[in-house]
């Protein structure tokens, strides 16, 4: 096992999925992607639905689709690190917040460890 600080590298040899809706127009409206990042966990990373489209839905949608692929890859546990603007929507499909705020990722925070069992 190589480690790059307490991350397993191990993980990246794992394919990557990405999730997109698309508006009537056939343009990007919202994303998000997954990888399996241990042995019972599945992560969701970058969740993303363009502004004049939020509360329709859609973000409930990619995380229902990450969701799905965990269960596919057998996975006890899907999680991420919820931006604090999106915690609600991650807790409407079942997530809980599992760790304190985890501050800044980058130039997004707060960050919130959630997870949901599956």
């Amino acid at each position: 096992m190589k480690l790059q600080g307490s991350y397993d590298m191990e993980i990246y040899k794992n394919p990557v999925h990405f999730w997109k809706i698309l508006d009537g127009e056939g343009r990007v409206i919202g994303v998000n992607s997954g990888f399996v990042s241990g042995k019972d966990s599945y992560r969701s990373r970058g969740l993303f639905v363009e502004t004049d489209w939020r509360g329709r839905g859609f973000a409930k949608r990619l995380l229902k689709a990450t969701e799905a692929q965990a269960i596919v890859f057998d996975k006890k546990i899907l999680w991420s690190f919820a931006r604090g603007s999106a915690l609600k929507v991650y807790q409407s499909v079942g997530f809980e917040v599992v760790g304190e705020d985890v501050g800044q990722i980058g130039e997004f925070g707060p960050n919130f460890y959630v997870a949901k069992k599956l």
